[in-house]
């Protein structure tokens, strides 16, 4: 998928890395995980402050009782999955997480304003935002 992105070779490979870290990770631990770059990477031009790129479970969804106990089980696991991953390739490293959110304009917790994210350092390349894709 890089492959087909408007960025520096350097940038498509870093990509390249961090996905193959992840899977390997994702299998580690006996979960199947998908990935797509997205965003403004695809369509603006480069120099980017960011690497954009959704990550959710495969056939795996996160236990509980309200959308927002669903995600943060989600959540959970793809942050183990993005910490194993730094431990598999150390070229990369967590720089900041931040879990799924309810939207308080609503009060339901099944209603989310920001479904979570984590934010991945690369030693030589432009700053990742792993974001948690919601299964539908």
């Amino acid at each position: 998928m890089p492959e087909n992105l408007s960025i520096p070779e350097s940038e498509r490979e870093n990509i390249r890395k961090l996905l193959d870290a992840l899977k390997k990770a994702g299998k580690e631990m006996d979960v199947e995980i998908e990935t797509k770059v997205v965003g403004g990477v695809l369509n603006k031009t480069w120099p980017r402050k960011d690497i954009d790129i959704t990550f959710r479970t495969v056939g795996m969804k996160g236990k509980g009782l309200t959308e927002l106990d669903r995600a943060i089980d989600e959540f959970k696991t793809l942050s183990k999955i993005a910490r194993r991953a730094t431990e598999i390739d150390n070229d990369f490293a967590i720089d900041e997480e931040k879990e799924p959110a309810m939207d308080e304009e609503f009060g339901s917790p099944n209603i989310l304003k920001f479904d979570g994210r984590i934010r991945v350092k690369s030693k030589r390349g432009a700053l990742v935002e792993l974001i948690r894709k919601k299964h539908e």
